[in-house]
């Protein structure tokens, strides 16, 4: 099966406080209420289109990816980092309201972008109506039962990661390399060759990864060493506007930061909708079923349709 994206109904490069550029892509209802979407460490927004397609004909939808990802230019190592991230997610949010204007908004972020958001939300307070934080691989601090499984796996991911070639005969081969993976064997029909599609660039002749392995490897370590989870507690004012979605901890393959959504309820008091056989990639595994959780968050914000 393959997957075809929709063009979109317009497209901007959104210049970033130190020169960098992130490709603003907008599609779906421009009279509806606004989402915004952006993907994990080593990914890209158009790979969640099993996801993002279902509130094409409800909702304005804004994606864009991290630096160094998907359709943006690499802008080099410097900035590369998920504190970076978070300042990008602060100027696109004025990037869009200059340019689009304001209306009722809710972000979704995946993974390493979510990590991003949390920052972001904690230094300048929350920029949209609401935020959907999904599986976002936070390390408790230390002491905490968690912590060692969690910071370890960071740790193993950038290893891997270090080890994955950069250049690729074709999107096809990279592809196939994805449906032997025992940890994607969940994805919808067509997303492994979309996510390969959408994370390689060709440059003379050689199919390439966008974001380089080093980049996606150092973007784990810096996440086994920070200290986002110390920070949550500035989120708890901004609680009843915030969804976590976790994933499946039951499930064959899951990883360790499967079991900090649970967490996160217990001892925050954060909303959690855990996606039953799901992992990780849980919005390309379970997409009707996370849209489901999503809709009755907007629902509950007043900021639907």
């Amino acid at each position: 099966m393959t997957i075809e994206l929709p063009q979109p109904l317009d497209t901007h490069d959104a210049v970033m406080d130190d020169g960098a550029v992130v490709r603003l892509r907008r599609h779906g209802n421009a009279a509806g209420p606004r989402l915004i979407l952006v993907h994990g460490n080593g990914f890209a927004t158009d790979a969640y289109y099993p996801f993002w397609q279902h509130f094409l004909p409800d909702f304005e939808i804004l994606i864009h990816d991290l630096r160094n990802h998907g359709q943006n230019p690499y802008c080099g190592s410097l900035g590369h980092s998920i504190r970076q991230f978070a300042l990008d997610h602060a100027t696109i949010a004025d990037v869009i309201a200059e340019r689009y204007g304001p209306k009722p908004t809710v972000g979704i972020y995946h993974s390493i972008s979510s990590l991003a958001a949390i920052l972001q939300a904690v230094d300048r307070g929350l920029i949209w109506d609401g935020v959907v934080f999904v599986d976002p691989p936070l390390i408790p601090e230390p002491g905490h039962a968690l912590r060692s499984d969690c910071f370890k796996f960071e740790l193993v991911l950038a290893n891997w990661a270090m080890k994955r070639p950069n250049e690729f005969t074709s999107p096809g081969e990279l592809a196939e390399q994805f449906r032997d993976n025992k940890m994607m064997q969940r994805w919808v029909d067509g997303a492994h060759d979309l996510l390969a599609q959408s994370i390689l660039r060709q440059e003379d002749g050689v199919w390439r990864l966008v974001c380089p392995r080093e980049l996606e490897a150092s973007a784990y370590t810096q996440n086994a060493y920070s200290d986002i989870w110390q920070r949550l507690p500035g989120l708890q004012a901004h609680k009843d506007k915030i969804l976590f979605l976790g994933a499946d901890e039951e499930v064959e393959h899951a990883t360790p930061n499967t079991r900090i959504g649970k967490v996160l309820a217990q001892e925050y008091g954060f909303r959690i909708d855990i996606i039953e056989r799901s992992t990780h990639m849980l919005q390309i595994e379970q997409p009707e079923v996370c849209v489901e959780s999503v809709r009755r968050f907007i629902g509950d914000l007043g900021v639907g349709v």
